[in-house]
């Protein structure tokens, strides 16, 4: 979501469409070069993905503010209230900061097939391990990262995430797109307490 009044969706490679929510028509598209196949906003900021191994910082009128070529190329990503934007790449998860500094976030663990990646309002980020069924949750206050969902919650070959700021809900895309799970996190702990 762009503002509370304006999401944005990818057009490929004719750009990114604006959406007016509240009679949920297309505004503005936002012409720019390459597939768009990822978007994260934050602080009036939108990170695209664009073209291989770059990241692109756009304000709304679709002026390039910063380009950064990242150490591998991004899969999904992710940005948090500061304006960081997180990516994965299938095993590796970094962070750009708002500076431009690329770092890589999850060195102590072994990720296989990651298909998404969200950013809680505590700036926790969570991963999707499409191939062994788990939900990951890296801490941002260096507490041990580990899994907080699994196929016994109803996680099932997960594609995608997205964490709803207002509602403190992580959204799971799961089966390959055929069923969407809504879960609750308890923030005081690393465990998820309930599935809506």
């Amino acid at each position: 979501m762009y503002d509370n009044n304006h999401d944005l969706v990818s057009a490929g490679y004719e750009g990114i469409q604006v959406i007016y929510l509240t009679s949920l028509k297309p505004e503005k598209k936002i012409p720019l070069w390459g597939n768009c196949s990822g978007i994260a906003s934050a602080k009036q900021y939108i990170w695209i993905k664009n073209q291989r191994r770059t990241l692109i910082k756009v304000d709304i009128n679709g002026t390039i503010l910063t380009k950064i070529k990242t150490a591998f190329d991004p899969l999904d990503i992710c940005a948090n209230k500061e304006g960081d934007v997180y990516y994965t790449n299938g095993e590796k998860v970094y962070v750009v900061i708002a500076d431009g500094k690329e770092r890589e976030i999850n060195k102590s663990l072994d990720l296989k097939g990651i298909e998404g990646i969200a950013v809680d309002d505590r700036g926790d980020v969570y991963v999707a391990e499409k191939t062994s069924n788990n939900i990951h949750k890296l801490f941002i206050n260096n507490q041990k990262p580990g899994i907080v969902m699994t196929v016994d919650d109803g996680v099932y070959r997960p594609i995608n995430l997205s964490f709803n700021k207002e509602t403190k809900e992580l959204l799971v895309l799961n089966n390959d797109r055929v069923s969407i799970n809504i879960y609750r996190p308890q923030m005081n702990t690393d465990c998820i307490t309930k599935k809506l």
